[in-house]
């Protein structure tokens, strides 16, 4: 009886299922790190492992409690082990969940950056000593975990770090967003002729920033903050170039106002009574005042009364800042009527407008300098005849002159100033009587100013290609610019001799071999070019740039990046440096 109880216990404890669970440490494991893992049973009976699943395709077939397996991507996985107890025949299986978590992960600063701006990054977190960087626009390098890339154009690029974890490579992306957002301020918007005005080069990456004002001052080569002051009233075009001229443009117009006015009280002015004027707008308290009908400058304020002994048209000049060189300088013409008189004794007949050569109607070309119109008077009485000349309804200038019993008289406008002629199309000439005063028909005449025929310009180069030589070389350059004939020749500059005539493609393109001599000078070329027409020099340019005795004997050199060149020479490095710094991979590509 109490064997029969002892082996039923027996087979009680065999019949029963063999409770186990999976372990494993870390609890929050990471790809890339090793992962232990162990079966922990609560029977008492002895068992054998016969495999571990771990859920990523990776099966071991052996009998161990404990086992280290590692995982290359982040996921979650179903961990497997099959098993038997040894005095049975089933196979049982335990499972376990895994989540791995990715802590891989690129950083970039800035991560909205701007072409032509270094971008720096880190890979984090990586356990590879060597990654593969894919910049996403076409570049790409094989470094640690820092690198740094510079786009040249606005974007969204996907950067990826590929890392050879395992038997199976990682890939981490991160998406960097290059857009231009460079702009010029400005301050004052709205300036007047001569008030000087601040530009700023906003979001621009390098200090030296290539400026042009539009108004034919040319290029000025300065910082991120510069002023300038326009002489003249209009709209500018202002451009900004990041890195000395390297970079796109930024435009942005400026429109010059001009403002500044005088004003006059009584209207109409009268002769031997003061008039007081007021200078409106202007920069400064300091004004200079001048008056046609004589006398010295006045260095007075903003308000400057002026009493005017006789009826006339004169002019009326305030000069701000104290009348400094080039100072604005604002004009009117202000007509004053006589004051009591007496009945006239001068009455007008007739008038007879036109030109020197008798015409009433003329042609000329703008800037003609000895355009005068005549006026045939004829009149009655004697006395003082003033009057004035009128162009476009605009005063131009005034005369005085006594007539004698003759009945007849001749005068001319003069030639200070002259007739304009500075804006082209048709312009009417007329006289207004100012003393006398009297209701007389005066006739106009006509002159039409026409564009003078353009000059014939010479030969201009504005760009070269290669930009870049060395010495005890031959090259063959191609130039582009315009005006190029079969005649045209170019110089480009000491230590480069030209090997026979350019061949002249087009008037926009030429080409021309030349030999870079042993001893040349490294330096900036800009290329001259000449014919019959004229001459020129640059803007188109060459840079000669001398190598070591090392890499000049080298039969293949990498061809130079032009750019990283000339962000080097405005980082103050040698040139030749680029070689020594440029990998391997630039050496396979021969000139």
């Amino acid at each position: 009886m109490k064997r029969n109880l002892i082996f039923v216990l027996f087979l009680n404890i065999l019949a029963a299922p063999l409770m186990a669970a999976i372990a494993f440490q870390p609890a929050n494991p990471l790809p890339g790190q090793d992962i232990s893992f162990t079966i922990q049973q609560s029977s008492l009976l002895a068992f054998n492992v016969l495999s571990w699943d771990f859920g990523d395709r990776t099966i071991r077939a052996v009998n161990n409690r404990t086992i280290q397996h590692t995982y290359n991507q982040a996921g979650s996985y179903t961990v497997k082990v099959r098993f038997k107890y040894l005095l049975g025949s089933d196979v049982l299986t335990e499972t376990q969940v895994v989540n791995v978590n990715e802590h891989r992960q690129i950083v970039a600063a800035p991560d909205r950056g701007q072409p032509g701006q270094s971008v720096s990054f880190q890979a984090l977190n990586f356990f590879s000593e060597q990654l593969s960087w894919d910049f996403g626009d076409g570049h790409s390098a094989r470094t640690g975990h820092s690198a740094s890339h510079v786009y040249g154009a606005p974007g969204t690029y996907p950067v990826r770090v590929r890392e050879q974890s395992g038997d199976n490579p990682v890939t981490i992306s991160k998406t960097v967003i290059i857009a231009d957002n460079r702009t010029i301020s400005v301050s004052p918007a709205a300036p007047a002729p001569g008030q000087k005005v601040n530009f700023k080069a906003q979001n621009h990456v390098a200090d030296c920033v290539l400026w042009n004002f539009g108004d034919g001052s040319g290029n000025i080569r300065g910082t991120q903050a510069i002023s300038h002051s326009y002489s003249r009233p209009g709209t500018y075009p202002v451009s900004a170039r990041d890195y000395c001229g390297d970079a796109q443009p930024v435009t942005v117009n400026v429109t010059v106002k001009e403002n500044r006015r005088i004003e006059f009280q009584p209207s109409p002015a009268r002769a031997g009574e003061p008039v007081n004027f007021t200078a409106r707008n202007f920069a400064s308290p300091c004004i200079v005042w001048q008056f046609s009908d004589g006398g010295a400058p006045v260095s007075g304020q903003a308000a400057q009364a002026h009493t005017f002994a006789n009826p006339g048209s004169y002019r009326v000049a305030a000069i701000d800042d104290c009348g400094r060189g080039g100072a604005p300088r604002v004009e009117l013409t202000v007509v004053v009527d006589p004051g009591v008189q007496p009945a006239p004794s001068l009455l007008i007949t007739h008038v007879h407008l036109h030109f020197e050569d008798e015409s009433a109607r003329k042609q000329v070309t703008v800037e003609e300098r000895n355009l005068q119109a005549v006026a045939d008077l004829q009149y009655q009485g004697t006395g003082s005849l003033m009057l004035e000349w009128l162009v476009d309804g605009q005063p131009l200038a005034g005369q005085t002159l006594p007539l004698t019993a003759a009945g007849q008289s001749t005068l001319k406008s003069g030639l200070t100033p002259p007739l304009p002629t500075r804006a082209p199309g048709r312009h009417r000439v007329t006289l207004r009587l100012l003393s006398p005063r009297q209701a007389l028909q005066i006739p106009t005449i006509e002159y039409t100013v026409i564009p003078a025929t353009p000059l014939s310009q010479g030969p201009r180069v504005t760009s070269v290609s290669p930009s870049v030589i060395h010495q005890d070389r031959e090259y063959l350059l191609k130039l582009k610019g315009e005006n190029f004939d079969s005649q045209t020749r170019f110089d480009p500059g000491a230590g480069i001799a030209p090997r026979g005539q350019p061949l002249i493609v087009s008037s926009q393109e030429a080409e021309l071999k030349v030999f870079a001599s042993r001893e040349i000078s490294e330096g900036l070329r800009l290329i001259k070019a000449w014919n019959a027409q004229g001459d020129s020099t640059g803007p188109g340019k060459l840079f000669v740039e001398r190598l070591s005795e090392t890499l000049s004997n080298e039969i293949s050199l990498p061809c130079p990046d032009v750019s990283q060149i000339q962000k080097m020479l405005i980082q103050g490095l040698r040139p030749d440096s680029y070689y020594s710094s440029s990998g391997e991979q630039n050496r396979s590509d021969p000139h």
